[in-house]
């Protein structure tokens, strides 16, 4: 009976020790990041097929996707010392070269990150994800969504216990679907790749 009460005893002063190491290797983590995204593929394919009308412009039936986005995003997941969970929402304008175009590009969705070294004052990480993406205003026709799978890589370099920085880059490709023309459901498809650069802030909840 004794031995049990002093084994007891000595689980009752290791309990508050060992929630405490589980609390700090599992942690809320919030990311921001802000870069340059260059797009490839047939993004104006879904809504390319009745603009060679627009005033000033009387190419765009040949391309009148945009060419680059200024990617703004902010991502929330729990963090173990060599893997994250968690989901993220982006926008960015898109832009076009030479073009009258316009647009907002959004993505949401949800990934993986793999941390290699853990916790360590330099954190190298790879990611992917998957989610949907969606550029709903271009020349003004109805378009695109979409799927997308993303893969991601970067350093993080800590300056504080709870705060990093460090630059990323990133490839993503989606499959769309939109409108080739105003008020009309004729649906077309087309593709995209995003290679993206930037610089991400990270901090410890």
């Amino acid at each position: 009976m004794r031995g049990c009460f002093l084994v007891l005893t000595a689980l009752a002063l290791l309990a508050p020790g060992v929630a405490s190491a589980q609390e700090q290797e599992r942690r809320v983590e919030f990311s921001a990041w802000s870069g340059f995204a260059w797009v490839f593929g047939n993004t104006s394919a879904p809504f390319a097929a009745h603009s060679s009308g627009i005033e000033g412009c009387p190419s765009c039936s040949q391309s009148i996707g945009p060419s680059g986005m200024l990617p703004v995003g902010v991502g929330l997941g729990l963090r173990y010392p060599k893997l994250l969970a968690g989901g993220f929402l982006q926008a960015g304008p898109a832009f076009c070269e030479s073009r009258p175009c316009s647009g907002v590009d959004f993505m949401m969705g949800g990934g993986l990150q793999f941390h290699p070294a853990g916790a360590a004052p330099v954190d190298p990480w790879v990611g992917v994800a998957v989610g949907f993406e969606a550029l709903p205003a271009v020349v003004a026709y109805p378009c695109c969504g979409g799927a997308f799978g993303a893969l991601t890589g970067g350093v993080d370099f800590r300056t504080t216990g709870e705060v990093a920085v460090g630059p990323f880059l990133g490839a993503s490709s989606s499959f769309l679907l939109g409108s080739g023309q105003p008020d009309s459901w004729a649906l077309t498809t087309g593709w995209d790749i995003w290679l993206t650069a930037g610089i991400r802030v990270v901090a410890d909840l």
